[in-house]
């Protein structure tokens, strides 16, 4: 009897193996691991980076229907505009609710010592 089928069958697996091995490192590589090197080596131009990203990203989200304002009639008009007002108004309950939760973790007072914890 021959093993020819087995050997086949062990080729394709490994085969199989490979090529999702090389998805994985094809989108692994540029998302995960060169942005880990870029920041371990540029961490303080990475953080402006992302800040820069995200607030873009602020930017379209609030403004972003504004945009589209002459190519509406007025009910788009004012939902453009409640949008804008509503996210603004979010925003800035967002940062005073960060605001008001990072003055709140500071004023926590530690214990000096375990044995304070524990009584």
């Amino acid at each position: 009897m021959t093993t020819h089928g087995n050997e086949e069958q062990g080729m394709l697996d490994r085969l199989d193996s490979a090529l999702v091995s090389a998805i994985k490192g094809a989108i692994w590589f540029p998302l995960v691991y060169f942005p880990r090197q870029l920041q371990k080596s540029f961490p303080l131009v990475m953080r402006l980076l992302r800040i820069g990203l995200l607030l873009a990203l602020w930017g379209v989200l609030v403004f972003g229907p504004l945009m589209f304002l002459d190519e509406v009639g007025e009910p788009g008009m004012a939902v453009s505009l409640a949008w804008t007002l509503l996210a603004l108004a979010g925003s800035v309950a967002g940062v005073l609710r960060f605001r008001k939760l990072t003055r709140a973790m500071a004023n926590t007072k530690k214990p000096e010592s375990l044995k304070e914890a524990f009584v």
